[in-house]
């Protein structure tokens, strides 16, 4: 062993481990051939669960689908439902057979409150015009006219007591929100409805901006109240798609309703 050299020692270790390993292979299976077999079944059971272990790299991936239901066409057919009945026409005297009026249709037009405020479009009339209601004629007084608007508003005749009729027919109410581009709007008219959306604001040098709808056939539609989903006047149509917006016809209705009040607030302004 003194004689050998460190490269020597070096391969002697490695034959030693070497035969040392598998002597110990050879009396480790000896061993187990005779062991009893309990001993080898508890064995067994250690190798399987160890190799049950192995945790995967890949983790599966769960695809959870869910519907979304759009809800906007149910809110359509609600206000239109709703807003129809609200609709109402209006007629003039043809003629008196027997005492019964024969009455002549003349142009559509809704209540805007429960006190009586009736908006049509249509120009100054030239003859008492009257609502149907549960079988009776009402007739209505002629308040004003916007001929730039096209516009005319009425109010529904007193009794003889000073009172204003209590009519069954429902009314529709102005928006008091801005109209805003890209909103749904609701064109009603006799026996039938548009959908369509406001499309955008057109700006004229010559006049004011002004809202447009987006219709293929909106002249067939002049004279129509346009409504939202929650079922409030948003404007009246008028032609090429042109909207009379809720506030125009609020300011109309103020200033026909008080002229005194709106000259004053105009003063007002003038001298400011």
């Amino acid at each position: 062993m003194n004689n050998l050299n460190n490269h020597q020692l070096v391969l002697l270790t490695l034959l030693v481990s070497f035969v040392t390993s598998i002597a110990t292979g050879i009396f480790t299976v000896t061993l187990i051939d005779q062991a009893p077999p309990s001993v080898t079944n508890t064995i067994n059971r250690v190798v399987e669960r160890t190799v049950e272990t192995v945790i995967p790299t890949t983790q599966e991936t769960i695809v959870r689908e869910r519907v979304v239901v759009d809800k906007g066409g149910d809110l359509i057919v609600a206000a239109v439902e709703k807003a129809s009945p609200a609709l109402v026409r209006t007629y003039s005297v043809s003629e008196i057979v027997e005492g019964e009026i024969i009455p002549k249709e003349r142009s559509t037009g809704f209540f805007i409150n429960d006190q009586g405020l009736f908006v049509s479009f249509m120009g100054a009339p030239e003859e008492d015009l009257f609502v149907i209601s549960d079988g009776g004629e009402y007739f209505l007084e002629h308040l004003g006219t916007s001929e730039g608007l096209g516009l005319s508003l009425f109010a529904l005749e007193k009794d003889e007591d000073g009172n204003t009729p209590k009519l069954t027919l429902p009314s529709l109410a102005l928006a008091k929100s801005d109209v805003q581009v890209g909103q749904t709007a609701i064109v009603l008219n006799s026996g039938t409805v548009a959908v369509s959306f406001v499309s955008g604001l057109v700006k004229d040098e010559e006049r004011d901006p002004y809202y447009r709808l987006y219709l293929d056939e909106s002249d067939n539609l002049v004279g129509a109240p346009v409504i939202n989903v929650e079922e409030n006047v948003i404007g009246i149509l008028q032609a090429g798609g042109e909207l009379v917006t809720a506030e125009t016809i609020a300011r109309f209705i103020t200033a026909t309703t008080a002229p005194e009040e709106a000259n004053a607030d105009s003063s007002s302004q003038i001298d400011a």
